[in-house]
């Protein structure tokens, strides 16, 4: 539905990945060494993507981009090498690594001066995700803050102010892949290792169209 002060999208999905590869290197203790292994499976994705905007004045408007999704593995059972046990895993019906089943990333924003000065802040959230096809490496969810400032000073010239992370929010895009995607070695432990997500920053640009 589009209309003069809204527009609406929906799209629902439905994603399947057939051999689907988890690359794990999880290191043994017995050996003191690194092992690899390659297990192979089916992934499965469905849900529905939201975009909305909502302009109440010439001077405002709102943005909701939304992701809701189950992102699971159909079909994750192996048998993994105990000393000399062979012990059967079924990861079936687990959470996809490092997908969250919401990404909601929100939009207010002024426009002031006939359009020559726009400034906005972006709300990005995730709720939590796993490093582990086990779902015993929890990623907590998290939220972000942005701002950005547009000043067009000619119809050539435009100046750019960006703040990323303004409230210095520390949290993990991933966990550590060495110590195994299939089942972490470090979940639960008080330390770890893990991909943070940058700290506050700030960038300036020029555009200049000619």
């Amino acid at each position: 539905m589009r209309l003069a002060a809204v527009s609406l999208y929906a799209t629902g999905f439905l994603t399947d990945f057939d051999s689907y590869s988890i690359g794990n290197t999880f290191f043994n203790t017995a050996t003191n060494g690194y092992i690899q292994q390659t297990v192979y499976t089916d992934a499965r994705a469905y849900g529905v993507e939201f975009e909305g905007t909502i302009r109440p004045a010439v001077f405002f408007d709102f943005t909701l981009n939304a992701t809701w999704q189950k992102p699971t593995f159909r079909n994750l059972k192996y048998n993994e090498l105990s000393g000399t046990t062979l012990i059967p895993r079924d990861y079936s019906g687990n959470q996809l690594l490092r997908v969250p089943k919401l990404a909601l990333h929100a939009t207010p924003a002024f426009n002031l001066f006939d359009g020559r000065l726009r400034a906005q802040l972006d709300v990005e959230h995730y709720t939590k995700r796993y490093a582990d096809a086990a779902n015993t490496s929890e990623l907590p969810a998290y939220t972000v803050l942005n701002a950005s400032l547009r000043l067009g000073v000619t119809d050539r010239l435009s100046l750019w102010t960006y703040g990323d992370n303004l409230t210095n929010t520390i949290d993990l895009t991933e966990g550590n892949p060495r110590a195994g995607e299939l089942t972490s070695g470090q979940a639960n432990d008080l330390l770890f290792i893990g991909r943070l997500i940058l700290g506050r920053n700030f960038r300036f640009a020029v555009d200049l169209k000619f």
